[in-house]
């Protein structure tokens, strides 16, 4: 369909002085620069853990990190990506069901020029252009619509979650802020029961002003 439109070093080093310790020395020596390195490992050990960025909630952005003005950044080839992605989701229904399904998921899906992200305290609004549904509720909280649907805002690590049910349809809204370069990444997967497979899609939007 045509639409328009992630020690070694230090391992090496104690191997080249066991072989030398042995062959100045003998096993005494080797055996209490085994001794240095079982120390060092069990030393170094916790900091390497420590480094995994998995392990800590030191660059876990704050809810107001999502707060701006936005504009679509994304560029042709990933909205050429969005319609390959619907084509391919919708590849096995027969072909009244594929055309339908392809024009829905685009009508809903299509990029939206601009949007607006704000916060205050625990409520957040995320409006966007193109006649898109807004989402205006608290993390944690009740529910609020979307459409014919119904919407939650949640956290999790560092990602900022609407979670839209609704009929035989579940959708994740998933909305990643970089700080360093200004751009919120939004990652949705749609479920249906009709659907053969989940539908996944990626925008890229960047700060402005």
């Amino acid at each position: 369909m045509h639409t328009q439109p992630h020690t070694v070093a230090l391992v090496d080093s104690l191997f080249s002085r066991h072989s030398f310790a042995v062959a100045m020395n003998g096993g005494r020596a080797a055996r209490m620069l085994g001794l240095v390195a079982v120390m060092l490992g069990a030393w170094s050990g916790p900091a390497v853990a420590n480094s995994d960025p998995e392990s800590g909630q030191a660059d876990k952005p704050s809810l107001e990190a999502f707060e701006g003005q936005y504009i679509y950044a994304g560029g042709a080839s990933q909205i050429q990506e969005i319609h390959d992605e619907i084509e391919a989701a919708t590849e096995d229904l027969n072909v009244a069901l594929r055309l339908l399904a392809r024009r829905e998921i685009w009508k809903s899906q299509e990029p939206s020029r601009m949007m607006s992200i704000s916060v205050d305290g625990d409520t957040v609004s995320i409006v966007r252009s193109g006649g898109k549904a807004a989402f205006t509720g608290k993390i944690g909280g009740g529910s609020f619509p979307v459409d014919k649907y119904r919407g939650r805002f949640k956290r999790r690590g560092d990602k900022l979650i609407v979670d839209i049910t609704g009929g035989a349809q579940h959708t994740l809204v998933r909305f990643s802020v970089n700080p360093k370069s200004h751009t919120v990444t939004v990652r949705t997967t749609i479920e249906h029961n009709m659907l053969p497979r989940p539908v996944r899609l990626k925008k890229t939007f960047r700060a402005v002003g």
